[in-house]
């Protein structure tokens, strides 16, 4: 990393991360235009909904941004999202609306970044850099 060039495996979990980001924003978005145009059951309940996947959305993007700058609490805060991912995964499972495809959708990119999180080259460069 001595020419400026990052490793492949942290641009591409960093990007991973940056996309999970922008879903949970756009997932924001959707459960607003829905509180308008559907009528809630809970107000309430809907408002508070759509103001935890903002601030998830934004924290997951600025987890994704950092990690890319080599900061460390990046990678846990990547480790701790793709566990997060795993668990909707896994409750996608169950109940009524069950889906395979929703369990396959939430889980693959979970394990592709999780698994990227800890190779080689991106724990050295979120090792290297310190905060400032």
């Amino acid at each position: 990393m001595a020419d400026g060039r990052h490793p492949w495996q942290l641009r591409l979990a960093s990007v991973l991360m940056m996309l999970e980001g922008a879903a949970a924003l756009v997932l924001a978005v959707w459960l607003l235009i829905e509180l308008f145009v559907a009528k809630a059951e809970s107000p309430v309940s809907a408002i508070a909904l759509i103001v935890i996947c903002l601030g998830a959305g934004l924290w997951i993007l600025s987890a994704g941004r950092s990690l890319l700058k080599g900061r460390g609490w990046a990678r846990s805060a990547g480790v701790f999202v793709q566990l997060v991912l795993a668990a909707f995964a896994a409750g996608s499972l169950g109940g009524e609306g069950s889906s395979v495809r929703a369990f396959a959708f939430l889980l693959a990119p979970a394990i592709v970044t999780v698994i990227l999180l800890f190779t080689k080259p991106v724990v050295q460069a979120s090792q290297q850099r310190t905060e400032r």
